[in-house]
């Protein structure tokens, strides 16, 4: 079979390390646009485009293998290198160059020494097979009647020294006479659609199955017993390497997918028995999972075996992801060692946030929850999360639907662990319920409401009214005082504002003389200076005349000019570098300080 002949599928790269990747198969697709039907849910559809993110592969091809399950893809070439490389030039009709061969392995994720080290005895091997065509440094596979579809029977992984012995042409012909086939069929057609090959092969006596079983060859006798995993009612042949369900699974699936009759509804439910009954490999989970979620739409009753049966060997060797299971779990009863409940604990211990989803739990009734409520289960449901997500409400709901004796010895006989659970007045409310039926849980309810508790609480009720009337009384004082305060706040916020305006006035004013008291300090300066200049006035007079203006503004100097003085770092500022205290210095220019502020250093230069 070719890469035209399967689904095409689209797998979505995880967002996150540690999350598995998406699948979902094609359901219609023009260029890089595709509508894709998820497998996680089955149902939503979403159109996406194809890219980096969704990448487009044929499922059950070696490029599907590398994007969902790279480790699966490393572990199938260490066992079966020949098996890998044959399957990936079935897949490519115009064949490969040697080159080709291992550069797309290493794409796939493969290493490239492990790669290189195989090939090298692949090499040989694969030029003197008869189903490879080797020219002009190409490989392309070819169909030979020696092998007639060879490489994708479900058989044993080999190393690849030895030559596997296949299904004959004979065997082939004779199975198409004996299922009355229009035509010839190879080995492989019967193979690549398990459940139809396995109706027809229902439909014969189990005596002439065992004669033609018993008259075949190993190889014939191994592809008859594949055949027979799909046969209603009909025990498998000659036992089976578990590494040959996961393509039988996985050819089962596309089959169903693309017809889904239900005339194939009982060969897909024996499959799943009869491969639940093995331990699964891990490549194998998956498309076991895929199949048991197409038997989910309305299952009959022998369908819910099958499913029971999946459940429990998916509760075993759980896949990457929970999705999907959920829509096993709900078609299944609870039951204390049933597949919903197996299925339920292994997703609550390895997703425990999951499992809350109101799903997997559709259905329980408190009855169920007893009966389940050992082992780990009764872990599960002991679960803080559980427990009031869904555990507390459902006690709750149906204590409050209890109009029995019955019903009602349901709940008083539980484990502790659901007992405590209940809350005593809704307990009382339903002994009442109860008794308005029952003569006797009425004289029960009588015997537990003796005249002095009912006096108690009457008394109760009378003070609590007392204590009612007068916490209205505070309530409506307290109200009172509460406009009262509310009034006064407003007043107080109006005076507020008020008092900030004339404030703002006040401010303004004073900022105002502060500067005209400023600048009429500066202009008398300013005219002394030219007045005494104009006169021609000494130095000496013109300095003593200024110094004496300042004094009048409370201004006093840091020094003379050309005068020596002891350096001061709060008083002085260097010409240039940083004096020690207490050096000699001269100072240049004089500063000044007003009510003890320093509003200018003396300018000095420092002493040689």
């Amino acid at each position: 079979m070719t890469l035209v002949d399967r689904t095409e599928v689209v797998v979505r790269r995880p967002r996150q390390a540690g999350e598995p990747p998406r699948v979902g198969k094609v359901l219609a697709r023009k260029g890089t646009a595709a509508t894709v039907q998820w497998h996680d849910d089955g149902f939503i559809e979403e159109n996406v485009r194809l890219g980096s993110q969704n990448l487009l592969a044929v499922e059950g091809s070696v490029r599907h293998l590398s994007l969902v399950d790279s480790a699966e893809l490393q572990r199938r070439f260490a066992d079966d290198p020949m098996g890998v490389v044959i399957q990936l030039l079935r897949e490519h009709t115009r064949g490969f160059k040697g080159t080709e061969i291992k550069s797309t392995l290493v794409e796939f994720g493969l290493e490239k020494t492990t790669v290189d080290k195989k090939w090298k005895i692949l090499q040989p091997q694969l030029t003197g097979r008869d189903d490879v065509k080797f020219h002009s440094n190409v490989y392309t596979w070819k169909p030979s009647r020696k092998a007639p579809e060879s490489d994708e029977s479900p058989s044993p992984p080999d190393s690849g020294k030895q030559p596997r012995k296949q299904p004959s042409e004979p065997f082939a012909t004779r199975l198409s006479e004996l299922l009355d086939a229009a035509a010839p069929r190879t080995v492989q057609d019967f193979l690549a659609t398990p459940l139809r090959t396995g109706v027809l092969l229902g439909r014969l006596n189990h005596t002439a199955i065992d004669e033609l079983l018993s008259e075949l060859e190993e190889a014939d006798r191994r592809a008859f017993s594949v055949m027979l995993l799909a046969v209603p009612g009909r025990a498998p042949g000659d036992p089976l390497p578990t590494e040959i369900y996961r393509d039988v699974l996985i050819a089962a699936a596309a089959e169903f997918r693309a017809e889904p009759s239900p005339a194939l509804r009982p060969a897909v439910a024996w499959l799943l028995r009869k491969v639940a009954d093995t331990t699964l490999p891990p490549g194998a989970v998956e498309p076991f999972v895929q199949l048991a979620l197409l038997l989910t739409q309305d299952p009959q009753k022998a369908e819910l075996k099958a499913l029971e049966a999946g459940a429990g060997a998916i509760s075993r060797t759980l896949p990457a992801t929970h999705h999907g299971l959920v829509r096993i779990a709900e078609q299944l009863p609870f039951t204390p060692e049933g597949g919903r409940t197996k299925l339920t604990v292994a997703v609550g211990e390895r997703w425990p946030a999951d499992v809350l989803d109101k799903r997997w739990w559709a259905g329980m009734t408190v009855q169920d929850l007893v009966d389940c409520a050992g082992g780990r289960f009764g872990r599960l449901t002991r679960s803080p999360e559980v427990v009031e997500a869904i555990i507390r409400p459902l006690l709750e709901r149906e204590l409050a639907g209890a109009t029995t004796r019955a019903r009602l010895s349901l709940f008083l006989g539980m484990p502790s662990q659901y007992a405590e659970l209940l809350p005593v007045p809704a307990v009382a409310e339903a002994f009442a319920r109860v008794g308005r039926r029952d003569p006797l849980a009425a004289s029960w309810v009588d015997a537990l409401s003796e005249q002095d508790r009912l006096d108690a609480l009457r008394e109760d009720a009378r003070r609590a009214r007392e204590e009612a009337a007068a916490a209205a009384e505070r309530a409506e004082a307290a109200e009172e005082r509460r406009r009262e305060l509310a009034d006064r706040l407003q007043r107080l916020e109006e005076q507020l504002r008020d008092l900030q305006g004339t404030e703002v006035t006040i401010r303004t004013a004073q900022e105002r003389q502060i500067k005209i008291d400023v600048i009429r300090a500066l202009a008398d300066l300013a005219a002394e200076v030219e007045e005494l200049t104009a006169a021609k006035a000494a130095p000496e007079i013109l300095v003593e005349r200024v110094r004496g203006l300042a004094a009048t503004h409370s201004l006093r100097p840091i020094g003379n000019a050309n005068d020596d003085a002891i350096f001061d770092p709060e008083l002085h500022e260097p010409i240039y570098g940083t004096p020690e205290p207490e050096v000699p210095v001269l100072v240049i220019r004089p500063g000044y300080i007003w009510n003890e502020l320093v509003l200018q250093r003396a300018l000095v230069d420092p002493k040689e």
